[in-house]
C-alpha cells in the first residue's frame, strides 16, 4: 500500500502541486478553529463560574467573530478545494490519455493491457477512486494535525484516557478491516457485472442499431436479457448493502459506548479532584474530539488501503513504456524500402505471422499486397509504419535500417489509411487537415477523389461530423466516410502512401475508379495497396503475394496470371465475373 500511495503522491504532486498547499492550509485553519473553540468554551465557563460577566461577553464575542470568519473562509475553501480537485482530476485524466497515445502500439493490442485500461477506467469512472483518494488525503492531513494537538492536551490530564482511546481505536480497526475485505471482494466481483451492464446500455442506446431494432426482435431480446440481468444483480447488491450496514451499526455502538465511558470517567475525576466546570468542559470536549479524529483517521487509512488497490491499474498504466525514438536520422527522400529476412510474431505468442520475407520496393512503384484472410497483410503494413518491429531480420529505407531514423520524421513521410480508420466529431476541414487553416488544400483533396457531399452541407467543410458530439452534426454513409479518410491521406502529400482496405464500403466500380484515379494522383510517388477486391492489382506495377505468412511471388499482374496454379490466379478468377475483359486477362 505504501509503495502505491508513494507513487500516487509523486505523480499528483508533479501534476498539480498547488493542491497540497491548499489542503495544508485547510488543515491549519481547521486546527486553529478547533483549539480556539475548545479553550474559548473553557474560558467562558470559568468566567461565568467566577461571575466575571464582562469577560464572558468579550470571550463569547471573539468566539462568535472567529466562527463567523471561519464559516466565510470555509465557503471559500470548499470552492478552492473543489476547483483544486477538479484540476487535479483533469490533469490525471490527461496523463492517462497522453500515456495511451504515446505508449508502444503493441500495448494497445495486448489483451492484458486492454484489460488493464478497462480496470483503470472503471476504478476512476465508476468508483471515483482518484477523486476519493484526493479527498481522503485532505481528511488525513487535517486529522494528523488535529490529533497531534489534542493528544498533547489529553496526556496532561490522565494517561488512562490514552488506553481507553487506543482500545476503542483497535476495535474500530478490526470492524473496518472486515468491512474493507467485504468491499474489496465486492469490487473485484462487480467489474464483469459492470462490463455486462455497460454492454446492454450501450447497445440499447446506440443509434447505429436503430435499423436492426426496427426489422428484427433484437431490441426485445436485449431488453429481456437486461431485465433478467438487473433482477439477478439487485439481489447481489441488497446482500452487500445489508452486510455494510451491519458493520456501520457495530461502529456506532462502539463509539457510543466509548463516549459514555469518557463522560463518566471525566465526571468522576472532576469530583475527586474538584476540577472547575471550565476544565471539565476542556477535557470532555478534547477527548471527544480526539476520539472522533482518531475514528476519522482510522477510516481514512483503511480507505487509503482500499483505494490504493483500486488505483493500482491506473498507476501501472502510467508506468508503461513510451514508444522509443532510438533513431536520429532525418528522412530526406524516398528511394527504396526493403525487407531483408523479416520474420514476425506478436509479443507473447509463439506462432510466426510473417516468415523470412525478402523483397524491395522502388521509388514510384505501385504495389498491391494480396493474400487470404489472416495471411499477414495488415501485419506487414504495421511493420512498414513502425507500429511493430520485426522479430527477426530488418527493414531498410534507402539502405538504412528504419530504426535508425527519427520516429516522428519517419512517420511524417508516410500517409496511411487503415481498414479501421477513424473520423472525429470535429469539422470536416479539421478531419482532413488537422486544423482550420487550409480550406483550399482540403477542397483540392476532396475534388481529387470526386467527393461532392460537402457542397450540400450547411457550413460546407466547417460543418461538424457526427451527431455523437454535435446535435447538428452530419452523418455520412460508409463510402463517404472512407473518402474523407482517403482525402486526409492525399492532403498529407507524403512520399509513401498506404491504403489498407480503405474502400471496403464502396461498390466495385467506385473502388476501381478510386484506385485508378489514386494512381494518377500520387504520380511518381510510392503506394502500397491492400484490398480483397482484385481490381486494385490491375492498376499496380507489381503484386506482392503472401501465403500463410510467406512470400509466394512478387511480379506484375500479367505475369502472375500466366501461372494458373498460383494463389493469385485462383483468387483473381473467383472474381472473374467482375473483370472478364481482354484488357485485364
Amino acid at each position: 500500500m505504501l509503495k502505491t500511495l508513494s507513487k500516487f503522491v509523486k505523480i499528483t504532486f508533479k501534476a498539480y502541486p498547488k493542491y497540497y498547499l491548499v489542503i495544508m492550509f485547510n488543515a491549519l485553519v481547521n486546527l486553529f478553529t478547533m483549539l480556539t473553540n475548545i479553550y474559548g468554551i473553557k474560558f467562558i465557563l470559568e468566567s461565568l463560574e467566577y461571575k466575571n460577566y464582562e469577560q464572558t461577553l468579550v470571550i463569547a464575542g471573539i468566539l462568535v467573530l472567529i466562527n463567523v470568519l471561519k464559516n466565510l473562509l470555509d465557503r471559500l475553501l470548499i470552492r478552492i478545494n473543489k476547483v483544486s480537485r477538479m484540476k487535479m482530476t483533469l490533469r490525471l485524466d490527461h496523463l492517462m490519455a497522453y500515456k495511451l497515445m504515446n505508449t508502444k502500439y503493441e500495448n494497445l493490442e495486448s489483451t492484458y493491457y486492454l484489460d488493464l485500461k478497462q480496470r483503470a477506467k472503471f476504478a476512476n469512472d465508476n468508483q471515483g477512486a482518484l477523486f476519493q483518494l484526493l479527498e481522503v488525503f485532505t481528511v488525513l492531513i487535517s486529522g494528523l494535525t488535529n490529533i497531534t494537538s489534542l493528544f498533547i492536551i489529553v496526556i496532561t490530564f490522565d494517561k488512562i484516557f490514552i488506553a481507553v482511546i487506543l482500545v476503542g481505536a483497535i476495535i474500530n480497526v478490526l470492524i473496518v478491516l472486515a468491512s474493507l475485505k467485504s468491499q474489496l471482494k465486492f469490487y473485484n466481483e462487480i467489474i464483469p457485472i459492470n462490463r455486462k451492464f455497460g454492454y446492454y446500455i450501450g447497445e440499447l442506446l446506440s443509434y447505429k442499431n436503430a435499423k436492426e431494432y426496427r426489422f428484427s426482435k433484437m431490441n426485445k431480446l436485449l431488453e429481456k436479457r437486461e431485465s433478467e440481468f438487473i433482477n439477478e444483480t439487485d439481489k447481489y447488491f441488497v446482500k452487500f448493502n445489508l452486510k455494510s450496514n451491519l458493520y456501520m451499526w457495530a461502529l456506532d455502538v462502539i463509539n457510543y459506548l466509548q463516549s459514555g465511558l469518557t463522560y463518566g470517567y471525566i465526571a468522576y475525576k472532576s469530583i475527586i479532584n474538584s476540577l472547575s466546570i471550565g476544565t471539565f468542559s476542556l477535557y470532555t470536549t478534547t477527548v471527544m474530539n480526539l476520539t472522533k479524529e482518531i475514528s476519522k483517521l482510522i477510516n481514512s487509512i483503511l480507505s487509503l488501503k482500499r483505494l490504493s488497490s483500486y488505483i493500482e491499474p491506473f498507476l501501472e498504466l502510467l508506468e508503461l513504456e513510451d514508444e522509443e525514438n532510438e533513431g536520429v536520422l532525418n528522412v530526406k527522400r524516398f528511394e527504396t524500402i526493403e525487407f531483408k529476412n523479416v520474420s514476425f510474431k506478436y509479443p507473447g505468442t509463439e506462432k510466426f505471422i510473417l516468415k523470412n520475407l525478402n523483397f524491395k520496393i522502388e521509388k514510384g512503384e505501385k504495389i498491391s499486397v494480396v493474400g487470404l484472410n489472416g495471411a499477414g497483410k495488415t501485419t506487414l503494413i504495421k511493420l512498414v509504419t513502425r507500429l511493430y518491429s520485426p522479430t527477426q531480420g530488418e527493414i531498410l529505407l534507402n539502405g538504412v535500417n528504419i530504426n535508425m531514423y527519427d520516429r516522428k520524421k519517419y512517420i511524417s513521410f508516410i500517409s496511411a489509411v487503415f481498414q479501421d480508420y477513424q473520423l472525429f466529431s470535429y469539422s470536416f476541414l479539421e478531419n482532413i487537415t488537422g486544423d482550420l487553416v487550409d480550406n483550399e488544400g482540403a477542397l483540392r483533396s476532396l475534388e481529387e477523389i470526386n467527393f461532392t457531399a460537402h457542397k450540400d452541407m450547411p457550413k460546407g467543410l466547417l460543418s461538424e461530423y457526427s451527431k455523437a458530439y454535435h446535435k447538428d452534426g452530419i452523418e455520412l454513409s460508409g463510402g463517404q466516410e472512407q473518402k474523407i479518410a482517403i482525402a486526409r491521406a492525399l492532403y498529407k502529400k507524403s512520399d509513401l502512401t498506404i491504403l489498407d482496405e480503405p474502400t471496403s464500403a464502396l461498390d466495385p466500380l467506385a473502388e476501381a475508379a478510386i484506385y485508378e484515379e489514386f494512381n494518377k494522383l500520387v504520380k511518381n510517388k510510392t503506394a502500397i495497396y491492400i484490398s480483397h477486391r482484385m481490381s486494385s492489382s490491375v492498376f499496380c506495377d507489381k503484386v506482392l503475394i503472401i501465403n500463410d505468412g510467406e512470400l509466394e511471388d512478387f511480379k506484375s499482374h500479367k505475369e502472375l496470371m500466366k501461372n494458373k496454379e498460383g494463389l493469385y490466379y485462383k483468387m483473381f478468377t473467383t472474381q472473374a465475373e467482375n473483370y472478364q475483359t481482354n484488357d485485364i486477362i
